[in-house]
């Protein structure tokens, strides 16, 4: 798990900012290229700070070797891709080859899901059009579970990817787990309904596996996609509430960079105290 949260913090590093106001959601268009930088809202010196971590651990991804598997190698590829461009054929051929992959929670192939988005989005200029049609086929045939998930987590992986792989390949036709076609059109309608009533939960009462950071920082990376590539104002505006939420979660269970939750990954109505055993040195907090 460690060695995922690497991964994931050196691709999120190039991530704007979360908790501002959602922009228009025609910056999905504008995501700039490796190299380049966005435009903040954070105080100058901030920026510089951040900028320079930033390029420090831009820096120690080259010493990184290569995970072939689904879970760690997307990541892998993603930081690789930010820090040196499109590299050899073989990354977007990696890539593309995720297409075949069942990309479900099976052997952990639905972590493959969030990078592979930002993969298609953020560098569309390194995959050339027949792997561009390689992966719609991979991705559109045979079954797929968009509207199912297990723990809040596996939700948060799965149905945000699938909302964007569908918004980025519009004319495609997919297959639900109980064999129905639908267009990319439907597909979006339908997790966008998932996805409403995620937010209305999550600041309604809570629940303790998503107030928990166990698994913000994964849960964090899929929700900044939408915040960045959805191109449906609703959905994007939701997104930055929840990744902001995300970001205050880590942030309050800090202590000197260290992570100390206050809730494990149960899955209860955080209106009902969890028990104190949960966060035994601080359990009036908990309570």
């Amino acid at each position: 798990m460690k060695a995922l949260f690497i991964s994931v913090f050196v691709s999120t590093l190039l991530l704007p900012p979360p908790c501002v106001e959602a922009e228009s959601p025609a910056r999905a268009q504008e995501v700039p290229a490796a190299g380049t930088t966005h435009t903040s809202v954070l105080p100058a010196a901030t920026e510089a700070a951040v900028d320079g971590r930033r390029r420090q651990v831009l820096d120690w991804s080259h010493l990184a070797t290569f995970r072939a598997d689904s879970k760690y190698g997307p990541y892998d590829i993603l930081a690789a891709t930010a820090s040196d461009g499109c590299g050899p054929p073989e990354r977007a051929q990696y890539m593309a080859n995720l297409g075949q992959m069942g990309l479900d929670h099976r052997d952990f192939e639905m972590f493959a899901l969030a990078p592979l988005v930002r993969y298609l989005y953020m560098y569309p200029q390194c995959l050339s059009a027949g792997q561009r049609e390689y992966l719609r086929k991979g991705l559109s045939s045979g079954r797929r579970n968009f509207f199912a998930h297990g723990t809040m987590n596996h939700m948060v992986l799965q149905e945000t990817s699938w909302y964007l792989l569908a918004q980025y390949f519009p004319d495609a036709t997919w297959t639900d787990e109980s064999s129905a076609l639908l267009t990319s059109a439907q597909v979006m309608a339908q997790i966008k309904n998932l996805l409403a009533r995620r937010h209305w939960r999550s600041f309604q009462s809570g629940m303790s596996e998503w107030l928990s950071p166990t698994y913000a920082f994964t849960n964090l990376y899929p929700i900044l996609n939408l915040v960045d590539f959805a191109k449906d104002p609703e959905v994007a505006h939701q997104a930055a509430d929840e990744a902001c939420l995300e970001v205050l979660i880590l942030k309050a269970d800090s202590f000197h960079g260290v992570l100390m939750p206050p809730l494990t990954r149960h899955n209860v109505d955080q209106s009902n105290a969890p028990l104190p055993k949960d966060w035994p040195f601080f359990a009036p907090i908990a309570q």
